[in-house]
């Protein structure tokens, strides 16, 4: 989805923004394009920068004792950050990866701002942006805390259907904090039934 028809659509949608101001926010982005594997950010890096998904598949994952654990995903539509870093300037405790092809716009933090002072609907759909982001979190909370490993997987693909056949079987499981092994066994007994 391009960033315009992002911006100008859904329940918090820039509705009082007018064209000019849509298109001076995505004058001062940087858009690049990204290769399966590129990475957007290190960890240990502080991210100054929102990031805007028009197409592709990011994974955001932590290197603990040099093993890979995914913590979440995002896709085309979905506005990322390191929300840590960016807010408290601190070291990212992540890496932001590309996990296939894309397209990327950015912007950067005294940008970021600006666009809240100059207009309060963009506020608003920050503030929206925010809590969805909030509940994301929530929900990867009840996700990893409290639920068994096979409703894990099922709350996951009730939750994300979208996300089921464009993430690998490996980054999956280590965001689930399933055995890669025993999630084969959730799915092939899923396909069963």
């Amino acid at each position: 989805m391009n960033i315009f028809d992002r911006l100008s659509s859904g329940n918090y949608a820039i509705k009082g923004l007018v064209s000019s101001f849509i298109l001076t926010l995505t004058e001062l982005m940087f858009k690049k394009s990204y290769k399966k594997g590129d990475i957007l950010l290190h960890q240990g890096e502080v991210c100054d920068r929102i990031f805007y998904i028009e197409s592709g598949l990011i994974r955001f994952y932590t290197l603990i004792d040099n093993k890979e654990i995914s913590t979440w995903f995002a896709k085309e539509g979905d506005f990322i950050t390191s929300s840590n870093s960016f807010h408290f300037g601190v070291e990212s405790h992540e890496n932001i990866q590309a996990v296939e092809n894309s397209v990327i716009f950015s912007f950067d933090k005294s940008v970021y701002f600006q666009m809240i002072k100059m207009h309060s609907n963009f506020a608003m759909f920050s503030t929206n942006e925010l809590y969805q982001n909030l509940a994301e979190c929530q929900n990867q909370c009840l996700l990893l805390r409290t639920l068994k490993a096979e409703d894990r997987y099922k709350f996951f693909v009730s939750k994300y259907p979208s996300l089921k056949n464009r993430i690998s079987q490996k980054y999956l499981s280590t965001f689930l904090g399933i055995d890669n092994s025993y999630l084969s066994k959730i799915i092939h007994k899923e396909n069963l039934e």
